[in-house]
Order: structure tokens, then C-alpha cells, then sequence
């Protein structure tokens, strides 16, 4: 019974979180000005990618065959 209450209680807990982050963005939008603030510093940001270098390959899931331990 502990278990059932205490999935329900973080289910419940992140759902108050993503409506509080997304009340926030609802409220940032409605301000032209400050949206516009926040959409600049996110160019920004993303040119910060663009350092030249080359991406490495990354495997999609888990570890990559090459470094997996051996079975014995």
C-alpha cells in the first residue's frame, strides 16, 4: 500500500511541476518584450554549437560493442 501511495504522490509531485513550468512560459509568452529577451539569449546560446569541431558518433542506446566486458 506505501508503494502505491508513494508512485501516486511523484506522479502527482512531477505533474505540479510541468504545470508550474509551463504556467511560467504561458506568462513569459504573454510578455512581447520578455519573450523576445529569452528567444535572443536562446540564439545565443546556440551558436555556441558552432565551435567547429566535429561531433563524435555516439552509440543510440547502452554501450558501444567495442567497450561491452568480455563474458567469460
Amino acid at each position: 500500500m506505501q508503494a502505491v501511495v508513494r508512485s501516486a504522490l511523484e506522479v502527482y509531485r512531477r505533474q505540479r511541476f510541468l504545470d508550474e513550468v509551463n504556467a511560467g512560459y504561458a506568462e513569459l509568452r504573454r510578455d512581447a518584450r520578455s519573450w523576445e529577451a529569452w528567444t535572443a539569449e536562446g540564439a545565443l546560446w546556440d551558436q555556441t554549437l558552432s565551435d567547429g569541431l566535429v561531433a563524435e558518433s555516439k552509440p543510440k542506446y547502452g554501450v558501444p560493442r567495442s567497450r561491452r566486458k568480455k563474458r567469460s
